[in-house]
């Protein structure tokens, strides 16, 4: 079970969510989630069918502070991070 993400929790992977936790434990403020688990039948899945928002394994998180946030962010060891207008696309490996 997440701390801070349990809106989130469902069909998301647990390992994840645990890296999310850490590193929003370790940040000590709030991630904003755009966006999380999208269904194979999301629009976006649907551009993008090998996403890993489908598996569970991916979010987007709003930043304030980008430079802050990317630090904090980088923590979670992930396979790959991306930034784009004021957002975070994080994807777990």
């Amino acid at each position: 079970m997440s701390k801070y993400f349990k809106n989130i929790e469902d069909n998301m992977n647990v390992d994840f969510l645990a890296k999310l936790d850490e590193a929003r434990e370790y940040a000590n403020i709030p991630f904003i989630i755009n966006s999380a688990y999208r269904s194979p039948e999301h629009k976006e899945s649907i551009k993008n069918p090998t996403s890993s928002h489908i598996k569970g394994l991916a979010v987007d998180i709003k930043a304030n502070d980008s430079r802050h946030t990317f630090f904090n962010i980088r923590r979670l060891n992930c396979s790959r991070i991306q930034s784009y207008r004021y957002c975070w696309y994080i994807y777990s490996r």
